[in-house]
């Protein structure tokens, strides 16, 4: 299992920078599915709910903040889908595809 990590404004609308972001959605998914979706805030230091994820994704992020995560660990996703769940549906559909599994789409 892993876990995504997605930059929002609200519960579900992608942030325009993970850098401002005022919260993280993290799903904990699976090869084919999402297991749980959790709503993450912090105050000034976006890695204190980064500890357990893997990627994080944004629709924009600064240099800066792309090496911190790179360094700890963390691949930032840059996307332009406006739904964290159908940026995260997508990521799993190309990992699937990727290792040649069967193709199956978001659901909302």
């Amino acid at each position: 299992m892993r876990k995504i990590a997605v930059a929002v404004n609200d519960d579900c609308t992608i942030a325009e920078y993970i850098d401002n972001s005022p919260s993280i959605v993290v799903y904990e998914v699976n090869e084919t599915e999402v297991l749980s979706r959790t709503i993450r805030y912090f105050q000034t230091d976006i890695f204190e709910v980064l500890g357990d994820c893997d990627t994080v994704v944004g629709k924009k992020c600064s240099d800066a903040l792309k090496d911190q995560l790179s360094s700890k660990g963390l691949t930032p996703v840059l996307v332009e889908e406006e739904s964290a769940d159908s940026a995260v549906g997508r990521l799993i559909k190309i990992k699937r595809d990727m290792q040649g599994t069967i193709d199956q789409t978001c659901r909302h």
